[in-house]
């Protein structure tokens, strides 16, 4: 980066795309375009870097089920692209036009994604 004669020292990147360039936003999209190609069940939506799996199921187990198989293909597909599941964000949230209790927990992530 140049700010009048003033030039900011280069940085060799290996992995990733650089923050606050004008194409970085085309350049994350382009690094995790394969991952709405894998072969889940869900659909799966992606908004800048938030990514959403959506399923349709009769139960909670199946939910977990087609979540389940989606994570063994999934995950490493994270690892193999050295990004990051934050935990910290990960829910699972069930719509349906029966009474249920709220919010469908899952111990997945915890025991599968260290």
């Amino acid at each position: 980066m140049k700010i009048g004669e003033t030039l900011s020292d280069t940085h060799i990147m290996n992995i990733g795309v650089p923050q606050g360039g004008v194409l970085s936003a085309i350049f994350f999209l382009i690094y995790i375009n394969d991952l709405h190609y894998l072969p889940t069940r869900a659909n799966i939506l992606g908004y800048a870097d938030d990514t959403s799996l959506f399923y349709s199921e009769e139960t909670p187990a199946e939910i977990e089920k087609a979540f389940t198989h989606d994570m063994e293909i999934i995950l490493p597909w994270f690892r193999e692209n050295l990004l990051h599941l934050d935990l910290e964000k990960y829910c699972f949230l069930v719509y349906s036009l029966k009474t249920s209790n709220g919010v469908y927990k899952t111990k997945y992530a915890e025991a599968y994604y260290p």
